[in-house]
This record gives structure tokens, C-alpha cells and sequence, in this order.
């Protein structure tokens, strides 16, 4: 049986946290509080951007919406998985 003695453990080193100056928690918050982009993978086909901000505008200010336009092989896909129901 090994003993487990504290010389044959491993040893870990402790993190040791940075603290943060003024300027530099300033900054940290900065960045955090920029705005970013979401991107919603499925939108119902008729859905208009008003009604989009509309259901989002209760969790953040949106500023911007862009719905792109459905395009080529994923229409013509859409369109030929209904018709054959």
C-alpha cells in the first residue's frame, strides 16, 4: 500500500486573481455592453420585422432588424416538401 505522504502528492498552484484597476473595469464593462447580432435560424415565412421587434423588444433595445430573403435551393425545397404531403 502507497503511503500518501504530502512529498509524494502533486502539488497544485493556487490561481491567483488580477485584480482590476478603475480604467480597466471601465473598459471590461465597455465591451461587454456593446451591442452584438443574433442570428434567428427559422422565421415563419411571412413574418414582417415589426412583428419580430416586437416579440424581442421585451428582453433588449433592438436596434436594427434584417430578415434576409429565403434563397434558391431551400424555396424550391420548401415548396416541393409541401406539395408532396
Amino acid at each position: 500500500m502507497r503511503s500518501c505522504s504530502p512529498s509524494s502528492r502533486r502539488r497544485r498552484k493556487k490561481k491567483v486573481k488580477a485584480t482590476l484597476t478603475p480604467e480597466q473595469l471601465a473598459e471590461y464593462q465597455a465591451k461587454i455592453e456593446r451591442t452584438g447580432v443574433v442570428y434567428i435560424s427559422r422565421v415563419p415565412p411571412y413574418m414582417k420585422p415589426q412583428k419580430l421587434r416586437q416579440l424581442l423588444s421585451k428582453y433588449a433595445a433592438i436596434d436594427r432588424i434584417y430578415l434576409a430573403p429565403e434563397g434558391g435551393l431551400c424555396a424550391t425545397g420548401t415548396r416541393v416538401a409541401r406539395a408532396k404531403r
